[in-house]
């Protein structure tokens, strides 16, 4: 029983994991057209147009990487999915899960970060906050590091000494297994 389920999840895992790459640009594309055509109809006070951007802070506990910077939207990793934020989202608080944090400064230009975790904090007035553990540029992630600490991580949730040890590993397993979906390699694989 547990290998039919573990297959089906580690099938779902990459068809889960092709979709989100495939939808991301699209999304982008279509959370702007719905910002566009909501602005033109104002429910808030607020009034947004075509030209409104969300203000990011995005920060790590050693450094601030935007302060008030004006993006047409960001895609968050959080524990119900990911999903995206553009001027005037309703006010939110997420938890972010391992993942990458994808930043839509305008149309057609993107930059992504590797979150470990945190949180995301949408505010009414077209503002995010995002505090996350610890992060860096995909491309400062090493593979060959990446691929160790997984086989390390497996190690350790399946045959941990203790509860705890367990539960660390899986922990590791989770954040490792992002890591190497953010570089581009599926962790079944790794």
């Amino acid at each position: 029983q547990r290998r039919v389920h573990g297959g089906f999840l580690r099938v779902f895992c990459t068809i889960f994991a092709t979709m989100l790459r495939r939808f991301s640009s699209v999304a982008y594309r279509q959370v702007l057209r719905a910002a566009e055509a909501t602005s033109a109809q104002p429910s808030a006070p607020e009034v947004l147009t075509a030209t409104s951007k969300l203000k990011l802070n995005f920060g790590l506990p050693s450094e601030s990487v935007y302060k008030n910077r004006s993006v047409d939207m960001i895609v968050l990793p959080t524990d119900e999915g990911q999903f995206g934020v553009v001027a005037g989202h309703a006010p939110l608080v997420a938890k972010l899960k391992p993942g990458l944090v994808t930043i839509f400064p305008e149309a057609g230009k993107e930059e992504k970060f590797f979150v470990s975790g945190g949180f995301a904090f949408i505010h009414k007035n077209s503002v995010c906050d995002v505090a996350a553990v610890e992060g860096c540029h995909p491309d400062d992630l090493d593979p060959v590091a990446i691929k160790a600490g997984l086989a390390e991580a497996k190690r350790l949730a399946e045959t941990g000494a203790s509860d705890v040890e367990k539960i660390k590993g899986s922990i590791q397993l989770e954040v490792y297994e992002a890591m190497s979906w953010a570089v581009g390699v599926d962790p079944s694989k790794a």
